[in-house]
């Protein structure tokens, strides 16, 4: 759903395993629901897992992304005659989408994700792309380093058993959060195994001008760290508010 993504990369492959690397506060969730929204709207079955955020609130950005509608608004319900119409006029568009997009805010561990995926599939509904935002807080009973370690393998080794695309928010370490774009690693926050069985290693980095008083976009910064089939690259785009969509810049 990105153009320029698509022409160079053509898109989420089956069995591949993309992720997301941000700071907090940096868009990791409003992009992934974004790329989630594309998805679906090029008529792909998709399943949002959210190990952060209520489905309410998730759905409340897809509408204001389609609504261009600020979310919180939404949720909330505080609406001037003029947004509640855009809401309405948008609201057969988010019908459109109920068979292709799945939320999931009450899952914690990577053998419930596999184990609702694999339900959907016996419904014949078996998403062709599945996110986890964001993998930091996924449960096990063990040490971060070895809990990250172990998901990503399982996930790895289930995008592959079922023929399957996952996108995976993560938060980055500290060392890459400092360094930015300029860091020569990929630090994911955690685990090595994160950078190491990702197939497409992402950065997004927002810029921001804190002085500005209000903004009608927000640059955001898309580099492509670690690219399995093609070149690293760097793609720009901007993040129009007060609806949180995000599309490449022109």
């Amino acid at each position: 759903g990105f153009p320029k993504i698509d022409a160079k990369y053509f898109g989420i492959g089956p069995k591949e395993v993309w992720t997301v690397g941000a700071y907090t506060g940096s868009g990791k969730t409003f992009f992934c629901l974004q790329l989630a929204l594309n998805i679906a709207k090029s008529q792909h079955k998709v399943c949002y897992f959210s190990l952060e955020m209520a489905s309410e609130s998730l759905v409340s950005r897809l509408w204001g992304n389609l609504a261009q509608v600020h979310p919180a608004k939404l949720e909330y319900g505080l609406l001037t005659l003029e947004e509640l119409q855009l809401k309405i006029n948008s609201r057969t568009e988010l019908l459109a989408l109920q068979n292709l997009l799945f939320m999931d805010d009450q899952t914690y561990t990577v053998t419930s994700i596999k184990n609702t995926v694999r339900d959907l599939d016996r419904m014949g509904k078996k998403p062709e792309v599945v996110f986890v935002d964001f993998v930091q807080n996924i449960q096990s009973q063990d040490d971060e380093y070895k809990k990250l370690t172990d998901a990503i393998v399982e996930i790895q080794k289930f995008a592959k058993e079922l023929d399957i695309a996952f996108v995976i928010a993560s938060q980055v370490s500290n060392v890459e959060a400092k360094e930015g774009t300029d860091s020569k690693i990929i630090g994911f926050k955690g685990s090595g195994g994160l950078a190491a069985a990702t197939d497409f290693g992402l950065w997004l980095e927002k810029k921001v001008d804190y002085e500005a008083e209000y903004q009608a976009f927000s640059d955001i910064e898309l580099t492509f760290r670690k690219v399995r089939r093609g070149p690293n690259a760097k793609i720009k785009l901007k993040q129009y508010f007060p609806s949180g969509r995000i599309e490449e810049a022109a």
